[in-house]
């Protein structure tokens, strides 16, 4: 289940994977959480504190897509891995143009936030790169799929030579089409 909520910051400050929030009388652990805390958002994917093995399996997943133009960028993403549980994070698909914080294919045992850097974009084609989380219960039975696609466009509007390289001016500006 997701939720998204607006929180002042002295509760997103006071926050832990390991807090419950109880939704029409039913209790959710948080697997998971993004904070934007410029706005105040927390987007939460939550699992039911009450499901049998077999219904944990069926939790479900989710996509969250991350968009860059050709300059790149960075983002951080959090883990939440919950008591006694781990997360499974897969090598981003080949070819690898992403750079992760952590060395990955990775198991985790303990919340941490995955830093992914996007370089430059001057191959002249767009790109994708996916990256595949899985969330496991203590009985090691798996409860949600979490897949990034980390997407990022091709440089527009500049002449390229054939290595790749934009073609500059004598002032190193780049030479527009």
């Amino acid at each position: 289940m997701t939720l998204k909520a607006h929180l002042p910051v002295g509760l997103i400050t006071k926050l832990s994977l390991e807090d419950a929030i109880i939704l029409r009388d039913k209790k959710y652990r948080i697997n998971n959480m993004i904070v934007d805390l410029m706005t105040g958002a927390v987007n939460f994917v939550l699992i039911s504190d009450w499901l049998t093995n077999e219904e944990w399996s069926a939790a479900g997943s989710s996509v969250t897509n991350y968009n860059f133009d050709a300059t790149g960028g960075s983002f951080n993403f959090l883990v939440s891995v919950g008591r006694d549980s781990y997360v499974e994070i897969d090598a981003p698909n080949s070819p690898v143009f992403v750079v992760p914080s952590i060395s990955l294919p990775a198991t985790i045992t303990t919340s941490q936030t995955l830093g992914i850097t996007v370089p430059v974009n001057n191959t002249g084609a767009d790109r994708t790169q996916i990256i595949t989380l899985r969330y496991y219960n203590s009985s090691s039975n798996l409860v949600f799929t979490q897949t990034i696609y980390v997407i990022q466009s091709a440089s527009d509007g500049f002449l390229l030579m054939e290595s790749g390289d934009f073609l500059l001016l004598e002032n190193l500006g780049q030479i527009e089409t």
